[in-house]
């Protein structure tokens, strides 16, 4: 809570050009123990104003040099919050309404019969603005819990979305795990089937065929390559911002993805030469085409001949709508289009919200595309969902890429 503002005199200053009133205005104010400061006109009044900063001024309209409207009018950009009592006998209505335009706070006409008016109006005035002065600090006391609160809030959100994306990070090696138990084992019973084939040869004093030993040769360099992408891919887990080739990083997931999807999902790729360069975690893009190639393999379950088409494209003309305005920039999509039964339209727009999923309760959490799209934003992209000409889904990545280029891998 704000400290509490020190308790001071009230000062009152009392501006009139007639010093009989002057004098009765200061006993009557004087037993309520105020402090009193005195001006004969306008101009004086100004002065000590500006010097004395008092509470609450008492204001003639009447006076030379300078009359109690203009200097209304010149208090009237900084005193918002002081009173204002204008006491005049000679004003009409029209010069006590232009006081009020002012900002005078109240007007008694003169003579005023009793003190006791004068007193009810002089506290009335300062009631009020002590009221005004509670409610500021109130509300700046206010404003400061909520962006106190604001800012523990961004702190909190941020840890939380830095844990979504490390249980991404997780589940995407779960994936790989169960993928490459699945070609693992095709692997093997490779190995097995021909090493049989080369023990009956043998047995039977023949030489081995050829096709054979060249046959486990192959699937041992699919195992060995299998396994060096992967351990590229877990031995970068950790967040590690640089300038990384697209082509190179999209390139080694593909080949990730294609050795742990099952091989009856027919995966077509189609990159571009030259993708430019990104500055951020090339796992992050790595999350990104695992998570929806996850999901599109899951969209195909059940369709007779499941196909997933990724691409990458570049565009060197600005397209607003895909988020490309910068003419020193290069614009890459990155697509990923099943022909499974398709999401329907009414949920395309919903698809990054939180806990939203089209899938059942024991297969997502509908954290998947929520985290995704936080990651592509951490590219400074934009995701976006539509329906393809086959019913199924259209997911494109588009990125804003340097024209920078590493040494691409042939494709």
């Amino acid at each position: 809570m704000q400290a509490s503002r020190p308790k001071r005199p009230t000062t009152v200053l009392v501006v009139d050009d007639d010093p009989f009133i002057r004098a009765t205005t200061r006993a009557s104010l004087r037993t309520r123990g105020f402090t009193i400061l005195e001006a004969g006109n306008g101009q004086e009044g100004l002065d000590m104003f500006q010097a004395h900063g008092p509470d609450l001024l008492i204001v003639d309209l009447k006076m030379p040099v300078m009359d109690g409207l203009e200097l209304l009018a010149r208090l009237s950009g900084v005193m918002p919050r002081t009173p204002v009592l204008v006491v005049s006998g000679e004003g009409g209505l029209d010069e006590a309404v232009e006081a009020l335009r002012l900002g005078a706070w109240d007007y008694l006409v003169k003579p005023i019969v009793s003190p006791t008016v004068l007193l009810h109006a002089v506290d009335k005035a300062l009631e009020r603005a002590a009221l005004i002065r509670e409610n500021e600090d109130y509300k700046l006391n206010l404003e400061r819990q909520v962006s106190q609160r604001t800012l523990e809030l961004e702190k909190a959100n941020r840890e939380l979305e830095h844990q979504f994306l490390k249980q991404q990070k997780l589940g995407v090696i779960g994936t790989l795990a169960g993928g490459m138990a699945h070609d693992f084992n095709n692997i093997l019973s490779s190995i097995v089937f021909s090493t049989e084939l080369i023990r009956g040869a043998v047995d039977a004093g023949e030489a081995p065929e050829q096709e054979d030993l060249d046959r486990i040769l192959r699937v041992c360099q699919r195992g060995t390559s299998l396994i060096r992408s992967v351990l590229h891919f877990t031995g970068k887990m950790h967040e590690e911002f640089t300038n990384f080739s697209v082509r190179d990083t999209m390139i080694e997931t593909l080949d990730i993805i294609r050795g742990t999807t099952n091989t009856r999902i027919e995966i077509r790729t189609t990159l571009d030469h030259s993708l430019g360069t990104l500055f951020g975690d090339p796992v992050h893009l790595q999350q990104i085409l695992m998570n929806l190639t996850n999901n599109a393999i899951h969209a195909l379950a059940g369709t007779e001949e499941p196909r997933i088409e990724i691409a990458a494209t570049v565009y060197h003309d600005l397209h607003p709508e895909l988020m490309l305005t910068d003419p020193q920039s290069m614009l890459v999509v990155i697509s990923v289009n099943d022909n499974g039964p398709g999401v329907p339209e009414e949920h395309l727009p919903r698809l990054c919200e939180p806990f939203f999923t089209t899938k059942t309760q024991d297969e997502g959490t509908g954290l998947g595309l929520f985290v995704t799209q936080k990651i592509v934003k951490t590219l400074r992209g934009k995701l976006l969902f539509s329906r393809n000409e086959e019913g199924g889904t259209t997911v494109r990545v588009c990125l804003p890429v340097t024209r920078v280029q590493f040494q691409d891998h042939a494709n």
